[in-house]
This record gives C-alpha cells, sequence and structure tokens, in this order.
C-alpha cells in the first residue's frame, strides 16, 4: 500500500475510535444533578433599597453579573434588554448585578442602554463573586422558577440567551 493509502486508513480508524469512545461515554448517562441557585443574599438598588434576591425568584429568573466598563458586557446589554421586554410578561425577571463599579457609572449606563430591568450593585463583594463561581464578566445564569440553575453563559454569544430563556419553560 502507498503512504497515502495507510495515512488515510489510520486517520480512518482513529475517527472511528474516538466516535465509538464518545457514544459510550455519552450514551446513557443520567440527567445531570439540579443545583440549587445560591438566591439568598442582598444587595442595594440604586436608590439604596436592599434587594433579596430569593424575593425576586417567583418564576424563571435570569440573573447577569456584570461591569460599566466590560466591553462584551456593553455589547450583550441591547440584547438584555430586548429579551426582558419580551419575556417579562411571560414571568421572567431580569436582574442584573454590577460588581465592581460606583452608582453614578451604573446610572449613566443603565440610561444610556435604557435598561428597565432591575438593577443592583455588587460592590466588591468577594463573598458573592465565590458563591457563584465568578471568573470574568459578563456571566449570566439562568434560574428555573423552582430555584435550580438550568443554564450558565460565560462572556456574550449573540443569540444565545434567548435560546436559554425558551429553555426555562
Amino acid at each position: 500500500m502507498s503512504s497515502g493509502l495507510n495515512w488515510r486508513l489510520l486517520t480512518a480508524i482513529v475517527l472511528l475510535s474516538m466516535a465509538a469512545v464518545a457514544l459510550v461515554m455519552w450514551s446513557g448517562q443520567p440527567a445531570e444533578p439540579r443545583v440549587d441557585a445560591k438566591l439568598d443574599f442582598t444587595l442595594k438598588d440604586l436608590d439604596g433599597r436592599d434587594v433579596r434576591i430569593a424575593d425576586l425568584n417567583g418564576g424563571p429568573l435570569v440573573i447577569n453579573f456584570w461591569e460599566t466598563f466590560c466591553v462584551p458586557c456593553q455589547y450583550e446589554t441591547p440584547e438584555l434588554v430586548s429579551l426582558h421586554a419580551k419575556y417579562a410578561s411571560r414571568g421572567v425577571t431580569f436582574v442584573g448585578i454590577s460588581m465592581h463599579d460606583e452608582v453614578p457609572a451604573i446610572r449613566a449606563f443603565v440610561e444610556k442602554y435604557h435598561v428597565a430591568h432591575t438593577i443592583l450593585v455588587g460592590g466588591e463583594r468577594d463573598d458573592i463573586a465565590n458563591t457563584w463561581g465568578l471568573v470574568g464578566y459578563p456571566t449570566t445564569f439562568f434560574v428555573r422558577a423552582d430555584g435550580t440553575i438550568a443554564d450558565v453563559q460565560l462572556g456574550y454569544v449573540a443569540g444565545e440567551a434567548e435560546k436559554k430563556i425558551q429553555a426555562l419553560f
């Protein structure tokens, strides 16, 4: 056999082997266990009032951790504003938590992007960042009505948030 044919045969065997391993690994796996969202914390809104996140969870909940100076957050915000307008009437609650910004910067951001959903001030709350496993911004959690996390989106990917919201129903 020629070396070109040997190479193709070897490639085919490796690809088939990988496919077989993948099939064995993923077939018949039980569903991932439901993880409770850690909703029992309180933050201030832009007017200084306490807001307990658990009190907002009567239906599906979208929690978006962000920062005003985060460029992907700036790209993501108009999409979240649009999704809030579309899904709030279906009982989806949107909460934006600005993690490292002062209130004046948050207010300017909210005005610039016409944000109508609940915005909270995360400040320097490392306990929240650690509890939620935040490693970067934006990070969005999609929480089912029963308080369990359905999905997490790290960063901004156009159109993905709506798919994840639809899966909450």
